[in-house]
């Protein structure tokens, strides 16, 4: 499989829900945009290392909840966060396929923490990305 769009969700019941909204709203569309793979992170994990799914024609990837995606929870030992970061570091690489043009981030998470704003400032230098995002907050 090679979608062209990836949620990341930290369950598989959220996954469902959001994968249900998208099928959805696809469905009033003329045509199908693209093809939009919903997963959690391990489910992407374990899809990605068993090369169940291709990364290279992905053009964007939205992470819902990223700090519970990519952070440990907090507070967190200094073992767990590394193990997080070390986690979140390898998954993003892998979103980035060499010879591809990398695809654009959408982070979105109702709280973060200045722990995990820390953290996934740090997860986004390792992987060549700044910061410049825009803060938003859900209505």
């Amino acid at each position: 499989m090679a979608p062209e769009g990836l949620v990341v969700v930290p369950t598989a019941e959220l996954a469902q829900q959001v994968a249900a909204v998208a099928s959805r709203l696809a469905a009033g569309l003329p045509s199908a945009p693209c093809v939009l793979l919903v997963s959690t992170a391990e489910e992407l994990e374990a899809a990605l290392e068993w090369g169940r799914l291709c990364a290279s024609r992905l053009q964007i990837v939205a992470i819902d909840e990223v700090d519970a995606v990519c952070c440990a929870p907090h507070p967190a030992t200094p073992e767990a966060e590394a193990a997080a970061a070390t986690r979140a570091t390898r998954l993003l690489a892998q979103l980035r396929p060499s010879g591809s043009a990398p695809p654009r981030f959408l982070l979105s998470t109702a709280h973060l923490s200045e722990p995990h704003e820390l953290a996934l400032a740090r997860h986004a230098a390792r992987c060549g990305r700044g910061g410049g995002g825009a803060r938003g907050r859900r209505r």
